[in-house]
């Protein structure tokens, strides 16, 4: 799967964020409080399924995703997230696709 990303863009939150999508159409989205982190350092990596959930892979500062399963899902793709949450998520992939 490759995933065609855009340029990374700094909120006015402060954090930086990067959209792709992916050769499937999925969305993607890095999140990072660093312009580095979103080009492969320490960031959020979201992604929205195409039955409206969302799945998340986080990763620490050294770059290596933080492994719940064998694949570094700290969640399973099809998560279900608290309600604020998914609104959050929503807008969030709104405001950037």
């Amino acid at each position: 799967m490759s995933t065609q990303w855009a340029s990374a863009t700094q909120g006015v939150s402060g954090l930086w964020f990067k959209p792709g999508i992916d050769s499937s159409g999925k969305k993607h989205l890095l999140v990072s409080d660093t312009r580095t982190g979103v080009d492969g350092g320490s960031h959020e990596h979201w992604w929205k399924n195409s039955d409206g959930t969302y799945g998340v892979q986080l990763r620490d500062r050294s770059g290596k995703a933080t492994t719940i399963d064998l694949r570094g899902h700290i969640f399973e793709h099809n998560s279900k997230f608290f309600p604020m949450t998914k609104k959050y998520l929503d807008n969030l992939f709104n405001r950037f696709f």
